[in-house]
C-alpha cells in the first residue's frame, strides 16, 4: 500500500484524480487543465497508474485514462476502518465534557435554553 500512499501525497496527482471523476481523459486534455508539461504528467500518470489508482486504454495511437475502480476500492476500505473511530470518539468527548459540567455543578440539559 505505500505506493499508493506515495501517489497521494502529491497535489498534481490528487487534482488529477479529481479530475477523473468525471470521465475518462487523455492526457493532452489533462496537460491543457493543469499547465502541465506532458512530460511531467507522464511522471505523474504513471505514479498514478502503479498504485493501481488510474487505469489506461488504448485506442490506436491515442491513450485515455480513468479512475481505476479496484485501487480506489482499496484506498475506500483503508478510510472506511476509521470511519467509526471518530464518531465514536467524538461521543465519548461530548459524555465528557457533560460529566465535567456536572462535576463544576453546571447541569446541561438538552432541553434548557
Amino acid at each position: 500500500m505505500g505506493t499508493l500512499w506515495k501517489a497521494l501525497a502529491d497535489d498534481s496527482r490528487r487534482k488529477v484524480l479529481l479530475m477523473l471523476i468525471d470521465g475518462e481523459m487523455s492526457p493532452g486534455e489533462m496537460a491543457e487543465k493543469f499547465n502541465f508539461t506532458l512530460p511531467a504528467l507522464s511522471t505523474h500518470l504513471r505514479i498514478l497508474k502503479d498504485a493501481g489508482l488510474v487505469a489506461e486504454r488504448k485506442e490506436g495511437k491515442h491513450r485515455f485514462y480513468f479512475l481505476n475502480s479496484n485501487g480506489m476500492d482499496e484506498l475506500f476500505r483503508f478510510v472506511d476502518a476509521f470511519w467509526a473511530y471518530p464518531l465514536h470518539n467524538l461521543k465519548r468527548y461530548f459524555k465528557g465534557k457533560r460529566n465535567a459540567g456536572i462535576r463544576k455543578g453546571k447541569a446541561h440539559s438538552p432541553r434548557a435554553k
